[in-house]
């Protein structure tokens, strides 16, 4: 899916998820809960701030920018402002912003927010260099054109050729030589490790794997890989069972899914690979089968962890199965 059109499909599901809300609690003579609303969104000369306005963000909600999570910088009392940290330098274009304080459809806003390609620091021309030192001499001109040619002097006579002198006798040939011993034949070496056939290794991990959280973590037991050389390239392919079999709230089934293949070198921190796979859902009492492949190079050597990774909001992702996961790596 991509960046517009899943921002396309957030919005109806915000306007849809928002009415039925209101309705409901009209019938029910309560007043519904406020809807968070993004007014405004803009993004810092320096590319590394996001501040947004508007109404109803709440104490401490959680903020998105193209899928990824910000770390909010501070909100006003009254939930009208706040502001977040942009860690990664962004392109010129247009990004989606989301900003959520639960999981109900009212309790999440989003905006399209436009980065120009004026942003970030603006470098200054710096004061002329001292002159450099005088250059070598060039190289001389061209020689002038010769002058005419002399007169040819008279031949002289040739002189008289002296008597050759005398050949001198061949030497004898020497006498061939004995041929050597024969030396003796080594022992044969030892046979060398059989080859992998075609440069590759095969690693495969079965497990139960994990639930979506909010936060992007596995969801397949990942495999682990040994790297050896940064020229290596890992083919991921990992798969696994996701769905629901109960729901909380007003709303049947599950949502607002998002997917990745994920790498972990040791114990350090897990990272996407691609853009992902946005907003998958699922109806009540149903489970499916979800699929990533990817490939990955340049790797440094050390002990790596592949696999199957994504995040939700949504708690009715409660009914998921066994993970399979498989990594081929090039020699």
């Amino acid at each position: 899916m991509s960046r517009e059109s899943s921002f396309a499909t957030r919005c109806a599901v915000v306007a849809v998820c928002a009415l039925f809300v209101a309705t409901a609690a009209a019938a029910q003579g309560k007043a519904p809960t406020p809807q968070l609303v993004i007014s405004t969104a803009a993004v810092s000369p320096q590319g590394d701030v996001l501040s947004l306005s508007g109404v109803n963000f709440g104490s401490d909600p959680s903020v998105y920018l193209a899928g990824e999570p910000l770390a909010v910088i501070g909100v006003l009392v009254d939930g009208t402002q706040l502001s977040a940290h942009i860690a990664t330098a962004l392109e010129p274009g247009s990004y989606l912003v989301q900003v959520s304080r639960g999981p109900a459809a009212t309790q999440n806003g989003t905006f399209v927010v436009a980065v120009p390609s004026s942003i970030g620091p603006s470098s200054s021309q710096g004061p002329p260099g001292p002159a450099g030192p005088e250059g070598p001499q060039g190289p001389a001109g061209p020689p002038g054109p010769a002058g005419p040619q002399g007169a040819t002097g008279a031949t002289g006579a040739t002189g008289a050729t002296g008597p050759a002198g005398p050949q001198g006798p061949a030497g004898p040939q020497g006498e061939t030589g004995p041929m050597g011993p024969m030396g003796l034949t080594g022992p044969q070496g030892p046979p060398g490790p059989a080859g992998t056939g075609a440069g590759l290794d095969v690693f495969m991990k079965v497990g139960l794997g994990y639930d979506p959280t909010a936060t992007t973590a596995f969801l397949a037991d990942p495999v682990q890989v040994t790297i050896t050389s940064a020229l290596q390239k890992i083919l991921v392919t990992s798969s696994k069972a996701l769905g629901t079999s109960l729901s909380f709230g007003a709303f049947g089934g599950a949502q607002d899914l998002d997917l990745f293949v994920c790498s972990q070198e040791s114990a350090g921190a897990v990272t996407t690979v691609g853009v992902g796979v946005f907003d998958l859902r699922a109806a009540e009492d149903t489970r499916q089968l979800y699929t990533l492949s990817a490939t990955l190079t340049g790797l440094a050597p050390g002990t790596y962890k592949f696999g199957l990774c994504g995040r939700s909001t949504d708690p009715n992702w409660n009914w998921n199965e066994f993970s399979y996961t498989t990594a081929l790596v090039t020699q």
